[in-house]
């Protein structure tokens, strides 16, 4: 079973003007200082995204200055220390070999080519899906299995869905009456997946397969999952927090990275993150499951980069101490944030990253969900984000759903009204505003105007403003302020079904007001009374998980916080938390002892009723409890 626990992914994307490419490469001291970091799993490249290979193919195209057999060195030395070893091959960009086949380059709607469109880089072209490229990327894969029968598997990074209108694109449009070039590049995709992972387990019956795409395709031929987030670059530090509530739901059962970069960017050759700041993102993967992975790039001389060696050795040296607490079981959460599709998940929408943080700093454990077959009874609670949507799949789900349904937004208004017994009449004037004891508080995003219908109960009001942004009397008008409660209500309920007007999960992304949270924060308490974490002495920023098997319930606690500097975020420190405490729900369990900190030495409970109560010792950065089951 392939199960590993330490993870390194090294790039080697190189322009062909490097003229001394390699010619420092020791592939043995390489991977003696890959062992001694304690790492397990290991994925270079066979082929990069220039279209060059890092062995001597009759296939492809090798970099110019080529003289050895890099991926040749890496086999031969892994199997030596016994370290899997993925190749990577870029499954949909390709610089030589665009140059080389112009006619399996991708076609946008107005006939132009990636190379036409951005002149500038003629060496990151996209490639169609749907022509000879994939068989030419399938035959490299059956030379790399021939030449190394060692590799594992391979990384198929950068297959994508992009719509193409090549003469072969639109001929199997035709064939298959599919009605929009979107709906074609999903049919691509999907099928290029399919044909590329059944020709990798001819190969490589029991071997490891991962496509690198946005999540929208039927995932089966994936053996492992690499959740790639670097949050010092484009997808910044609210990004991880959704995918690690999400991830293991989409492929459970499968290995699932936590991939971080040893840099602030991509392509950064001289970028060395602290300690700290890599197991911040590391630690937070572990929470719930996902296994760490730090990604890398060869200098093209193939300099070995002690330092780096040094900082990764640091960082999971860090990591092992908790290994005991680690654990990739199912998440048997109360609470769901539920969305139509994969690809509605993958936009990262403000309303989604809201609800996310709301409820992470609630402490509330949650599982984000997007599978349309997945069952939604085992939760008491769902929760809906303004900006979702309802196709007919997820209707039926929620008709039949026995919990607590909260919603916001303009469609579940319009499609879902007498399910939360409300008739939509129309967007509110803006800025918005509700009725708070004391003073109207803002939303700090949009409303929805509704009416109650004879189902429901309304409470609280939307207050308008005196006036909108324009102009009136010859002045422009920039200030604001409430002037009056309308007749439409802030929120609605039916039975155990609420709809809030106010669009409240994008307004907490946008301006992070705590009073926003705390509304959520009485929504959930009416639905959930007793929540499986009470926490109390732990900062807005500290994140807890709950994890549960079945001798074990597991709490991760990570006090660490981004701090922002000039147009980015760091993490430097450790933060030290003192005085916290940790009320876990049993719900039948029997608390034998409870286990602290990485020496895992047994500390004091008092077991109250359903809860088990911790006091959390003294600590900094990252520690987590072991609640055992008495036998």
């Amino acid at each position: 079973m392939f199960d590993p626990k330490y993870a390194l992914f090294y790039d080697n994307h190189t322009q062909p003007d490097v003229y001394d490419f390699g010619v420092n490469f020791d592939t043995e001291a390489f991977v003696r200082e890959v062992k001694r970091c304690g790492v397990d799993f290991l994925t270079v490249h066979a082929r990069c995204n220039r279209g060059f290979t890092y062995y001597p193919t009759k296939l492809g195209t090798p970099h110019p200055a080529l003289d050895r057999d890099i991926l040749g060195g890496f086999a031969r030395e892994c199997e030596k220390h016994n370290i899997k070893l993925a190749a990577y091959l870029n499954g949909g960009i390709s610089g030589i070999e665009s140059i080389q086949h112009p006619e399996w380059n991708l076609v946008y709607e107005d006939g132009s080519t990636y190379f036409e469109r951005w002149p500038g880089d003629p060496f990151a072209v996209r490639m169609c899906l749907n022509s000879p490229f994939r068989q030419h990327l399938m035959a490299m894969i059956s030379e790399v299995v021939n030449l190394y029968p060692y590799i594992s598997g391979f990384f198929i990074d950068c297959v994508h869905t992009t719509p193409c209108y090549c003469p072969r694109c639109k001929e199997l449009m035709k064939k298959l009456g599919i009605k929009s070039h979107e709906e074609l590049g999903r049919y691509v995709l999907s099928d290029y997946c399919r044909e590329v992972g059944e020709h990798v387990f001819k190969l490589i019956p029991d071997g490891e397969l991962f496509f690198n795409t946005k999540f929208c395709y039927p995932g089966k031929y994936d053996t492992f999952y690499d959740c790639e987030c670097l949050p010092t670059s484009e997808w910044g530090y609210e990004c991880l927090p959704t995918l690690v509530h999400w991830v293991p739901e989409l492929r459970p059962g499968k290995p699932v990275f936590n991939m971080t970069g040893r840099f602030y960017d991509w392509g950064d050759f001289g970028g060395l993150r602290t300690v700290n700041s890599l197991a911040y993102d590391l630690f937070y993967g572990l929470m719930y499951g996902l296994r760490p992975e730090i990604g890398g790039h060869f200098n093209p001389k193939g300099d070995l980069d002690q330092p780096v060696f040094d900082r990764i050795a640091e960082t999971y040296d860090k990591l092992r101490e908790f290994e005991p607490y680690y654990t990739s079981a199912p998440r048997n959460n109360d609470i769901a944030i539920v969305l139509s599709s994969e690809e509605e998940l993958y936009s990262l929408q403000s309303p989604l990253r809201g609800a996310v943080r709301m409820l992470e700093e609630l402490k509330l454990p949650f599982s984000v969900i997007t599978n349309a077959d997945r069952s939604l009874d085992s939760f008491k609670l769902i929760i809906l984000p303004e900006n979702s949507e309802f196709p007919e799949h997820l209707v039926r789900r929620l008709d039949s759903f026995k919990g607590g349904v909260i919603a916001c937004g303009t469609q579940a208004a319009k499609q879902l009204g007498g399910f939360f017994g409300v008739e939509y009449v129309g967007k509110a004037e803006l800025p918005c505003y509700y009725e708070a004891p004391g003073m109207p508080l803002s939303i700090y995003s949009g409303a929805d105007k509704v009416k109650v219908l004879p189902q429901g109960t309304g409470a609280g009001a939307l207050i308008k403003p005196y006036c909108s942004a324009g102009f009136k009397d010859g002045m422009v008008v920039s200030y604001f302020p409430p002037e009056k409660a309308t007749e439409f209500p802030f929120e609605v309920t039916n039975q155990n079904r609420l709809f809030c007007a106010g669009h409240i999960f994008s307004g907490s992304y946008e301006r992070g007001a705590d009073h926003l949270r705390d509304q959520v924060a009485e929504y959930i308490r009416c639905f959930i009374a007793e929540p499986q974490l009470k926490t109390a002495n732990l900062y807005s920023f500290t994140r807890v998980s709950l994890a549960e098997e079945a001798d074990r319930k597991i709490v991760s606690i990570l006090n660490y916080v981004p701090e922002a500097r000039g147009k980015s975020f760091a993490v430097e420190d450790e933060i030290e938390l003192h005085n916290a405490e940790i009320s876990v729900r049993l719900d039948g369990f029997e608390v034998d002892k409870v286990l602290f900190g990485s020496d895992r030495r047994e500390i004091d409970f008092t077991v109250n009723g359903n809860y088990c109560e911790v006091k959390i010792p003294d600590f900094k950065g990252f520690t987590a409890i072991e609640l055992v089951k008495k036998l």
